[in-house]
C-alpha cells in the first residue's frame, strides 16, 4: 500500500489508521460482518488502540520502535507520537495492517 504524505503528518495517520479500519475484527463485528470482536491474542476486543498499543502479537516491533523513539507508545502518549513521530508511527501501523 502506498501512503501520501500530507503536510499536516497526524492527518496522515489518522487517514491511514480509518482507510484500514475495515480489517478490524470489532469493526466487522459491529456491521455484522464476523460473528467473533475479540482479537487473535484472545482478548475480548480487537480495535486500533489495543492493536497499536496492547496487542502481544506486535510487542517486539512496538519495543523496537519504543526504543528508537525514546517514548512508550500507549494509549495516554498516542497524541505525543502523531505530533513528533508521525513517520514512525505510520511505519508501525503498516507492519500491524500487513497482518489484518
Amino acid at each position: 500500500m502506498k501512503v501520501k504524505i500530507f503536510s499536516d503528518k497526524g492527518f496522515a495517520v489518522k487517514s491511514l489508521s480509518e482507510q484500514k479500519n475495515g480489517k478490524i475484527r470489532q469493526y466487522l463485528y459491529n456491521i455484522g460482518y464476523s460473528i467473533v470482536s475479540s482479537c487473535w491474542c484472545g482478548m475480548d476486543t480487537q480495535n486500533s488502540i489495543h492493536l497499536f498499543c496492547y496487542c502481544p502479537r506486535f510487542m517486539c516491533s512496538r519495543f523496537q520502535i519504543e526504543n528508537r523513539c525514546g517514548l512508550s507508545l500507549n494509549e495516554e502518549t498516542l497524541s505525543i507520537w502523531i505530533t513528533k513521530f508521525p513517520m514512525q508511527l505510520i511505519e508501525f501501523l503498516l507492519l500491524i495492517y500487513e497482518c489484518l
